[in-house]
């Protein structure tokens, strides 16, 4: 009797993170700005598209912000600014795939980074930040940012 074999599937995609550092650490104060009573904050999420670097290996950078500035002003007073490197695997992946796993994992694991190091670094500067939320409201490609 033939053994029966097993009906062949696809290759289902499979992503894994490999890790994540700080590339470089942008920082603007402007002193006088903490009297100012009508404030607005900005909290941006850029990042670029994957790259496949051979061997399964992914990369992107993901470059993350909050603003303070007096409202109705478009001048940047207060700012803090992080661009990590973020790296991953993917195996049966197209690239559509990486990058909507880049930008989930920007919006958890960059994100949850930088609120962490903003936390300190704005409390170093003496800046009067509230606590950055959860998560960022979007996250982009940075090809698709309205910004300059």
């Amino acid at each position: 009797m033939a053994k029966k074999q097993p009906a062949s599937k696809s290759a289902e995609p499979e992503v894994s993170f490999v890790g994540i550092t700080l590339l470089d650490l942008k920082l603007d104060f402007n002193p006088g700005l903490e009297e100012a009573k009508d404030v607005a904050f900005n909290y941006a999420v850029h990042i670029t598209r994957p790259q496949d670097l051979g061997g399964d290996l992914f990369t992107f950078r993901a470059t993350v912000s909050v603003v303070k500035q007096e409202k109705d002003s478009d001048e940047r007073s207060t700012s803090f600014e992080a661009s990590y490197l973020c790296g991953m695997r993917g195996k049966n992946c197209d690239c559509k795939y990486m990058e909507d796993f880049a930008l989930f994992f920007a919006k958890t694991s960059a994100w949850t980074h930088f609120t962490s190091l903003a936390s300190i670094v704005t409390q170093q500067m003496r800046a009067t930040f509230p606590f950055l939320p959860v998560a960022p409201s979007f996250v982009e490609f940075e090809d698709e940012s309205s910004e300059t």
